[in-house]
């Protein structure tokens, strides 16, 4: 690793070398907030002549590698957006010198299209260009510095201005920003001043001697806005050689993003790997964040050696198949299709982990359709009598996590896995009961008794704040398998008899129940990880009635 204080237009315009930034970095993404305040230094900076102005760091990797035209590629390991958006600036000041032939200005469109800040003006192909940027801004650039060098620039509605606007709204929109505040200021060459004075610490690491993967993650305990998904992305591309990484990406990790949707990715991705984490490892319980637990579970299970990344990058794949699939409810089976959209509806992402399992049961073909359809439908009853008789769902995610286990266990066994499922949710008790249909009944007619009070005194002029738990009623009167006619408090009671057919119990003999259920409540596992040491602790004791395995 080398340190060293540069000038930053001197780090850019450094002869026979270009910037790339890696292909796991995210888009570019800074918008008018991080502009307005990097262009505020810059004029304040180039106003003041005096001092330099420090604007943090640059992280660079290179792997001593030479293009044939004999320019080194620098890939950006920190410092993208920044670079980014001077590139940007260096762009508009250019257009604003072709657009005022008259002014007189400490530079010249030629000087910054040709003098080495926006290209290798005597290479040609990507050597060309001094920034190359990742996915799709990459083409967008191009076509800016390519009609500077022409001398058509120019924002409008055709040209490239309008296929930039197209392909990358950001950089099309930073760009238009600083033309139009260069058109304010009274003087445009204070923002080439300013920029003659920031500087930056260049640091160089070398491939096989530094690690990457540390800057990032020293990175985002300082503050930095990493998410999970960059973090893991980086981290299973970076075990790749530089000149793999790319298309690592494009086969193995690109699809997964897409799979979960480009412009949602990082909003669900936390979700998705703590849901696959589950699955993979449930005995294994860890508060920690998503990045930590994934690292953790690549060393454990020796992902990071060899070329099993790609196994894991597959596997994440799949997965995140069966992620979309239950938060979308796109499946081919219609009885699937129908009971995931019921479980859905009832909004308990804590049980995402338990149908990633099941998918993928159906996937490995331990699991059929119509298994999995009832399964699911016995899940929907269990959450749906839960809001009702209003559990609080704070241990779910354990107890998921247990359930995941059991039927791992009873799947290596070839036991029936309905069963299995059926009998480990009415087996609960306490907090993570299956309510039984005299508690579930009555929680039911008094919800709609108290939602007939509030109706009549909302009609009678009170103020009555209707209960959250109305919506659970909401769900139970307009669901299509309930009758269309009455309301819940009807005299007879016929159509909450017929809600307790709907969300039924699961058919499972007493005396199967008697056969799995522990007599002493006090000696259940609190924590999934405990679950099979427990078990194995109870065999022999006159403490406990317990058979094992499940068959």
């Amino acid at each position: 690793m080398d340190a060293t204080s540069r000038k930053i237009l001197g780090l850019m315009s450094e002869m026979n070398v270009r910037f790339v930034v890696p292909v796991y970095q995210r888009p570019y993404s800074w918008d008018y907030d991080q502009c307005a305040q990097l262009l505020h230094d810059i004029v304040a900076c180039g106003r003041r002549k005096a001092a330099p102005h420090f604007t943090g760091s640059i992280v660079t990797i290179q792997d001593g590698s030479l293009s044939e035209q004999g320019v080194v590629p620098l890939l950006l390991i920190d410092g993208q957006q920044r670079i980014t958006t001077i590139t940007l600036l260096l762009i508009a000041l250019a257009r604003y010198a072709q657009a005022h032939p008259q002014a007189r200005l400490p530079y010249t469109a030629e000087e910054l299209a040709r003098g080495g800040f926006l290209t290798n003006h005597f290479r040609t192909g990507a050597d060309h260009y001094k920034l190359t940027l990742s996915k799709g801004d990459e083409p967008a650039l191009r076509a800016l510095i390519d009609a500077l060098d022409a001398g058509t620039a120019g924002l409008g509605t055709a040209g490239p201005d309008a296929d930039v606007a197209n392909a990358s709204p950001r950089l099309h929109n930073n760009l238009r920003y600083f033309e139009q505040m260069l058109d304010e200021l009274k003087d445009v060459g204070d923002v080439w001043a300013g920029l003659q004075r920031l500087e930056v610490v260049h640091i160089s690491l070398a491939q096989g001697q530094d690690e990457p993967q540390l800057i990032f993650e020293s990175m985002n305990s300082t503050g930095k806005d990493l998410s999970s998904a960059d973090l893991v992305r980086n981290f299973v591309l970076m075990s790749y050689p530089l000149d793999e990484q790319r298309e690592v990406y494009r086969v193995y990790w690109a699809p997964i993003e897409n799979i979960l949707g480009a412009h949602a990715y990082d909003l669900v991705f936390d979700d998705f790997i703590r849901s696959y984490l589950t699955v993979a490892q449930p005995l294994v319980c860890s508060a920690d964040d998503p990045y930590r637990a994934f690292k953790r579970y690549v060393i454990a299970r020796s992902y990071e050696r060899g070329d099993r990344m790609r196994i894991l990058a597959l596997r994440l794949k799949r997965f995140a198949r069966y992620y979309r699939a239950v938060t979308t409810g796109q499946v081919e089976d219609e009885a699937v299709a129908q009971a995931l959209a019921r479980v859905a509806r009832l909004s308990v992402p804590a049980v995402n982990p338990l149908l990633l399992s099941l998918f993928d049961r159906v996937g490995r073909k331990t699991l059929t359709n119509d298994a999995f359809a009832a399964a699911l439908a016995s899940l929907e009853s269990y959450l749906f009598r839960r809001a009702v008789c209003a559990c609080e769902n704070e241990t779910l995610p354990d107890f998921v996590a247990s359930l995941i286990a059991r039927l791992d266990a009873v799947e290596e066994e070839e036991g029936d896995l309905l069963q299995a499922l059926y009998v480990a949710l009415l087996n609960e008790s306490g907090a993570r009961r299956f309510p039984r249909d005299a508690e579930f009944g009555l929680a039911l007619r008094t919800l709609a008794e108290r939602e007939t009070l509030v109706e009549a005194a909302s009609e009678e002029g009170d103020d009555a704040d209707a209960d959250r738990s109305f919506d659970i009623l909401a769900l139970a009167e307009t669901d299509e398998r309930m009758a269309d006619d009455g309301a819940l408090a009807s005299g007879d009671g016929t159509l909450a008899d017929k809600a307790l057919l709907v969300w039924a119990l699961p058919a499972v003999p007493e005396e199967l129940l008697r056969a799995h259920r522990v007599t002493d409540p006090a000696l259940a596992p609190k924590r999934a990880v405990a679950q099979f040491d427990w078990m194995d602790a109870l065999q022999g004791s006159d403490d406990a009635q317990i058979i094992l395995p499940w068959g």
